[in-house]
């Protein structure tokens, strides 16, 4: 959908950005927001907590609707729910309506546009494989028209989904979760809606990979691994700050170095556009890399220090030729076999990584 509706303007008037969520419902986006009334009252008062002790209201991640649309300068939403939601039955229409409606008034702040997409019907799948969830259509045709009824009440756009099928094989794998085929099928409809005549995927492929690009970056930027150091629990500790400047943070300075590679993604994506050859993009971090402040030992070195207690012996279980590479944790299991959790960058990767 995201290279189809580029292409549609290749000069360079169209930018898209992916805010969904996995789990996303109309009662439930997990993004906190700063909306603090919206928590429990323990989670307020460790938000608070943090607010007062970073002399900041968050990092971008908790910011609510209104505020991260506006930031990214989105002018059009485009909305699909009630697959999910769905499964509560016709008894769940009203609250489903409720909330949506309320989520709908934070897409159209500050005057944007807002186009309403059906949920996609179930597909019929193997019953061995996956739960047949056809058999809650019926539901989700209600749901349908509880939406374009919103639709029409609230004078938004609205496209119906219901009706389309695949070209001679399925648009899911497991009957809800898109695969390519249906990915391709979806946006042709989205984009045939808005009036733009959908390009040819074969012609399309050196800016479908430009645009996987670009949504890699925006998700690494937009909804980092590296929250708790960002707006969370450890803002405040020695190794969220610079070393030599204990009042300085450092993790929020490096995110904003995604801001260049985020435009010359885009800048990629209308060369591809026009049959030029695109830039790489590298790492790029604004953290000086420091000489290391000890000289590293060497594993016979490391043994001959070790202290180790009586009746106990060092043995060599696993190492860089078994990929433990820069572990950050480790758990044995009931079986004995050891699980690590290796992280080359941490604690989040650089920008471009």
């Amino acid at each position: 959908l995201q290279t189809q509706l580029i292409a549609s303007q290749p000069e360079g008037k169209i930018r898209v950005r992916n805010f969904g969520w996995e789990g996303d419902t109309v009662f439930e986006q997990w993004r906190d927001g700063g909306n603090l009334d919206k928590l429990d009252e323990k989670r307020q008062a460790g938000e608070k907590r943090m607010q007062e002790l970073t002399g900041s209201s968050s990092w971008r991640q908790q910011r609510d609707w209104r505020q991260q649309l506006s930031e990214a300068g989105v002018t059009l939403v485009i909305s699909q729910f009630g697959q999910m939601e769905s499964l509560n039955g016709e008894k769940g229409l009203p609250a489903f309506v409720a909330a949506y409606e309320k989520l709908i008034g934070d897409f159209a702040d500050e005057g944007r546009r807002v186009v309403l997409v059906s949920p996609m019907p179930f597909e019929k799948v193997d019953k061995d494989r996956w739960p047949d969830l056809s058999q809650h259509n019926a539901d989700v045709a209600a749901y349908s028209s509880a939406i374009a009824g919103l639709a029409k009440k609230l004078g938004l756009s609205f496209i119906n989904l219901e009706e389309v099928k695949g070209k001679d094989q399925p648009l899911t794998d497991n009957g809800w979760q898109l695969n390519d085929h249906g990915h391709q099928v979806i946006a042709e409809r989205i984009v045939s809606a808005f009036g733009i005549t959908p390009k040819p995927e074969a012609e399309l492929a050196a800016v479908q990979r430009e645009v996987v690009e670009l949504e890699r970056l925006w998700f690494d930027y937009w909804r980092p691994m590296n929250w708790s150091f960002l707006a969370g629990d450890r803002t405040h500790v020695p190794y969220s700050r610079d070393w030599k400047d204990q009042e300085k943070r450092l993790f929020p300075q490096e995110m904003q170095d995604f801001l260049p590679l985020l435009d010359q993604a885009e800048a990629n994506i209308r060369a591809a556009l026009a049959g030029r050859a695109v830039t790489p993009i590298g790492v790029h971090s604004s953290i000086p890399v420091e000489p290391p402040t000890a000289k590293p030992q060497s594993p016979e070195e490391e043994l001959a220090s070790f202290q180790i207690l009586d009746g106990f012996e060092v043995n060599l279980f696993a190492d860089e030729e078994d990929g433990v590479v820069k572990p950050i944790q480790m758990r044995w299991d009931e079986n004995g076999r050891l699980w690590v959790a290796c992280a080359l960058s941490y604690p989040q990767i650089k920008p471009g990584e």
